[in-house]
């Protein structure tokens, strides 16, 4: 897997998240817009995820048979977990204090 379209709970694409090959010291991972309409990009999932120009981030990715996980915290402090089953479908989740979001996950 090389990638995850990060959607809206109402299927809505907001963002890629492109994930560079694995290396010593992990991968690094970065976000590019997919939304299709202004709504959605302007909305709240939006923000979190395409706070800024675009930044590159440390990411942890485990993959099992059954589960792939990606991990990672953007330059805001929201700590993202992207949980995807064997077939690459799945939820994101983003969580900062006491602020939370979620939406659709799938694996590119």
């Amino acid at each position: 897997m090389t990638a995850v379209l990060f959607s809206t709970l109402k299927g809505a694409p907001i963002a890629v998240l492109l994930l560079s090959a694995p290396t010593d010291q992990g991968r690094q991972c970065i976000f590019t817009v997919a939304a299709h309409d202004a709504a959605t990009f302007d909305g709240q999932e939006a923000q979190v995820l395409l706070p800024d120009r675009p930044t590159e981030y440390q990411c942890k990715l485990t993959a099992s048979a059954k589960e792939t996980r990606v991990e990672f915290e953007n330059q805001n402090g929201w700590h993202f977990v992207v949980r995807l089953d064997g077939k690459n479908k799945g939820r994101w989740s983003a969580s900062k204090a006491l602020q939370a979001l979620s939406g659709l996950a799938t694996g590119l």
